[in-house]
């Protein structure tokens, strides 16, 4: 059984007894999505019933179907929770940096794969046809031991 509020917490409902009821999990479900249905526009609702379908067992494909077009609905433009606002400039460095770092990381590594020795883990990939990523797991991998970056002192 699942408390639920008569008139949700979020549209001035109060936290009490007389405001609480007592569903099944599936009545729950429903009461959530008749919510949704009557109040459309209410953000933190649609979100409730979001969250609630996450869990797999509550819902079916349609249900979900609809539950993900509302909750992407509700958080488009003017009513998406970062409508208007900027990431600042120590944000935005930061996040290139990151993204830099990801994209040099591999850059000028020469990798050794199978006892042959590439000037790239791209090359790699497309001589032995795998994808790239297969030879970065392979890499990490200690049950390819044939697999490495080239150290300098390899070189």
């Amino acid at each position: 059984m699942e408390k639920h509020h008569i008139i949700p917490l979020c549209m001035k409902g109060k936290n009490n007894f007389k405001n609480v009821v007592t569903l099944t999990p599936e009545e729950h479900f429903i009461a959530h999505q008749l919510l949704v249905k009557i109040y459309p526009k209410e953000f933190k609702l649609v979100y409730a019933l979001h969250m609630m379908a996450e869990q797999s067992y509550r819902r079916n494909n349609k249900e979900y179907g609809w539950i993900k077009k509302k909750h992407s609905e509700i958080n488009k433009g003017e009513n998406h929770p970062f409508h208007g606002k900027q990431h600042s400039k120590e944000s935005r460095n930061s996040q290139s940096r990151k993204m830099k770092g990801n994209k040099n990381r591999y850059k000028d590594k020469r990798v050794i794969a199978n006892g042959q020795i590439y000037n790239h883990y791209i090359e790699a990939a497309k001589e032995l046809k795998v994808g790239p990523r297969t030879i970065k797991n392979r890499i990490k991998n200690p049950k390819f031991p044939d697999y490495s970056f080239l150290n300098k002192s390899m070189i």
